[in-house]
């Protein structure tokens, strides 16, 4: 074992699981912002949010606008974030093709 590899071994840093590293992410989340949080702990982010801010999300395939998802066992099945999971519809919302949602 290295040096390097000792320091590591002994470090006494606390580290955050998965929902620990989501929670302190959604704090740096501006009011108001569009956002595009990918799945996984990006995505848990919107799980934590500080109260009182709001996002709008652009979801990879090509959905742009939609503030909340729907409850399990809700939703439009043909309409769905690149999760999986079904995004609200909302005033405002734009449907465009993969293309123009990676230009984004």
């Amino acid at each position: 074992m290295n040096s390097s590899d000792q320091v590591l071994y002994n470090d006494p840093a606390p580290r955050l699981d998965r929902a620990g590293i989501a929670k302190r992410a959604a704090r740096d989340l501006v009011d108001g912002t569009t956002v595009n949080l990918g799945i996984g702990i990006p995505a848990m982010c919107a799980d934590f949010l500080p109260h009182g801010v709001e996002l709008r999300y652009h979801a990879e395939n090509g959905i742009l606008g939609f503030e909340d998802l729907s409850a399990p066992g809700e939703g439009d099945p043909n309409l769905m974030d690149a999760g999986g999971k079904f995004p609200k519809l909302v005033p405002g919302m734009a449907f465009f093709d993969s293309v123009e949602s990676f230009n984004l």
